[in-house]
């Protein structure tokens, strides 16, 4: 057994709070130390996890051969690092794993997710668990982004528990290190998602887009800000800054970023508009 398997092996709590949830932490073989500190958390919070072997795109030459660099250029505007191929396919890799397991819902976290108040309340009122007081999780999400590095415009939409808010962004809000999926939301990112154009935190909330209803969390229960994460980021490590476009070059990154951005404001406002008119029949009726 390697290191980070026999530290999760240690790790993991003997019963499981949330029942129908399934806690996948993605992992660098290498960051034993980021390992120990969430496993630290899951278990001070009674939460066993499954570890995902993250893959290392700076020692890939698969994934670095078969990447088309072109499209990520176009889509995005500057190179890409190696980093984060790895970063994208290993949440992929953590998707197979979801659906390989009978599982509801999926709760995934990157190894420097530090978790805050009110995370097991979320975690419980979300998905319907024995945690909580509500018999059933009202289902009008796919998936409920718990941390975010760029928080955008919120709209309201309902209170999720006592202290915390279910939301719509109308703005680009970036990070992925918590989130929580259905099934559906799971092999829709598969299906969908395999040929990367942007960074994962990018691609992978384009609701609109994949048919996905993504919702965030009012006030956070996860955050992985340098400020407040004791580990530095694995992506944008030093001396890795990529290159970017410059001059009209820079036309199709920013028609499609003016496009993505466009259908987000509108697929939000569409989202309040129908929230609202159902609450308005359901108060008359």
């Amino acid at each position: 057994m390697r290191a980070p398997e026999a530290a999760f092996a240690a790790a993991v709590s003997s019963t499981n709070p949330v029942q129908n949830v399934l806690v996948l932490v993605i992992n660098l073989d290498r960051s034993t130390d980021r390992l120990a500190a969430i496993s630290a958390s899951l278990v001070a919070h009674g939460l066993e996890f499954e570890r995902v072997s993250a893959i290392d795109g700076s020692v890939s030459a698969d994934l670095l051969n078969n990447f088309d660099h072109t499209k990520y250029w176009r889509a995005h505007g500057r190179e890409v690092r190696a980093a984060e191929i790895g970063c994208y396919y290993s949440h992929l890799r953590a998707m197979r794993r979801f659906l390989e397991t009978t599982y509801e819902y999926a709760l995934i976290l990157e190894d420097d997710a530090v978790l805050l108040n009110g995370f097991n309340d979320v975690v419980a009122a979300a998905t319907g668990s024995e945690m909580s007081s509500v018999a059933a999780p009202q289902q009008d999400w796919d998936v409920l982004k718990l941390e975010s590095r760029r928080r955008g415009l919120a709209f309201h939409l309902r209170p999720l528990t006592g202290r915390h808010d279910l939301v719509v962004n109308a703005f680009r809000s970036t990070g992925a290190a918590a989130y929580i999926v259905t099934r559906e939301a799971a092999r829709t990112y598969l299906g969908c998602l395999y040929s990367m154009r942007q960074p994962y935190d990018h691609a992978f909330d384009r609701g609109w887009w994949l048919g996905l209803r993504i919702r965030e969390l009012r006030p956070l229960v996860v955050t992985a800000v340098p400020t407040v994460s004791p580990f530095p980021s694995t992506i944008e490590v030093e001396g890795s800054r990529p290159r970017k476009i410059k001059g009209l070059a820079k036309l199709p990154a920013l028609a499609f970023r003016t496009r993505t951005e466009a259908m987000r404001a509108l697929d939000a406002i569409a989202t309040v508009a129908v929230a609202r008119l159902r609450h308005a029949f359901a108060k008359q009726g």
